[in-house]
């Protein structure tokens, strides 16, 4: 497995889908497929090897995940959906603001009678609390990772004419130079991670990416490029074993008998799952976690109690498109599930093999274009062991 780490040299633009109205916002993370694309080309026209390049560019299980921001971490995660801030001042308190509150426990107790709907910080801040969403990394204590964005008014042209059209504005959100993002790449052959790893990393590759690159905007640099083993078991069994505790502590075995595993899973990235009839799904159900990580796991439940209650699940989902440039044509509209999203399970398994089930999972995904970053999960998110009265 490779880490990689880009650099933005000039202002960054990335969209999904074409705007709506006068304002195209910018993502804040780059995504799998782009960073996928811009190292093709580049390998396309420097390798001659065409065998293998669709080895390493086309095989089903390499994996290109999403590019977050660094903020002078390794990687930072996606805040899960269970989190909640002071309506005036959110953010974790190591950036100077009220805490971030990890809600699941409190959304998973049907008996509690009221549900912490105020911040409380330091028992003085009255304001309710709200969602919150980014990006979080830290050791000891966790911090908020800001991306610095910037808006730009740009005037259209005159396609008639080929000269600027004065009443017709429009702005572009782009993300602002000196930034670092990480992401790592999975390959299915270690033959073929050598060899990306030595072509690339003799190389400072400066790339380009995003919209209007024919201004100078979308420069980026591959600033760096290792090789790194991924979470041992014995850090996932500590997970595990952690969320087991923190259930019984907190419901007293009302959800959990000796023989059963509780597990979640958060979604690190935008996550594409279509049912058996080819329909986009808005959910992850045992029969997705059946095919995309280990049949077994159909046993699985998706709620606490019994079959008969409602999925437990803290999602939300939206469409994407894209545009591809090799064909110059628009991508297929795609109903995704949003990074964020936390699903929780119960099951009756040995808890090594669910460990090494989900550690394989983490690697490369599950659902469909994993090649483009879609459908990184992280099993057991720590977020929800470690800031359970917020932070």
């Amino acid at each position: 497995m490779l880490r990689i780490i880009v650099e933005t040299v000039s202002p960054v633009h990335l969209s999904y889908s074409p705007s709506v109205g006068t304002f195209s916002p910018t993502l804040d993370y780059i995504p799998g497929s782009v960073i996928r694309g811009v190292l093709a080309k580049w390998y396309d026209e420097n390798i001659s090897s065409t065998s293998e390049f669709n080895k390493v560019f086309f095989h089903e299980r390499t994996f290109f995940s999403s590019l977050t921001p660094t903020g002078g971490y390794k990687r930072s995660k996606v805040i899960p959906k269970t989190a909640y801030s002071c309506k005036y001042k959110p953010g974790f308190m190591k950036n100077g603001s009220h805490g971030v509150y990890d809600m699941l426990y409190d959304f998973l107790d049907k008996d509690k009678q009221t549900i912490k709907d105020t911040c409380g910080h330091d028992n003085n801040c009255n304001a309710s609390i709200i969602p919150i969403s980014g990006y979080y990394a830290g050791t000891s204590k966790y911090e908020s990772i800001e991306v610095r964005k910037r808006i730009e008014m740009k005037t259209s042209i005159n396609s008639e004419v080929n000269t600027i059209s004065s009443s017709n504005l429009y702005q572009l959100e782009f993300i602002e130079e000196q930034q670092k993002f990480s992401g790592f790449i999975n390959f299915s052959k270690k033959d073929l991670e050598t060899a990306f790893f030595n072509k690339l990393s003799k190389n400072k590759l400066i790339l380009r990416i995003g919209s209007k690159t024919s201004s100078g905007n979308g420069k980026i640099i591959l600033s760096e490029l290792e090789k790194y083993e991924p979470q041992k078991l014995a850090e996932q069994e500590e997970r595990l074993e952690s969320l087991q505790k923190i259930i019984r502590e907190n419901f007293n075995n009302k959800y959990l008998q000796p023989d059963e595993t509780i597990f979640t899973i958060t979604l690190q990235s935008d996550t594409i799952l279509l049912d058996k009839r080819l329909n986009y799904k808005n959910n992850i159900s045992p029969t997705d976690l059946a095919y995309y990580v280990h049949p077994k796991l159909i046993d699985s439940t998706p709620n606490l109690t019994n079959s008969n209650d409602p999925q437990i699940a803290f999602s939300s989902s939206k469409i994407i498109g894209g545009w591809n440039h090799l064909w110059g044509t628009p991508k297929k509209n795609a109903n995704i599930i949003e990074a964020g999203s936390v699903f929780i399970f119960k099951i009756k398994t040995n808890r090594k093999d669910l460990i090494k089930w989900f550690t394989k999972a983490e690697n490369e995904g599950i659902g469909e274009r994993r090649a483009e970053g879609f459908g990184e999960i992280l099993f057991c998110d720590e977020f929800h062991l470690r800031n359970i009265g917020g932070g």
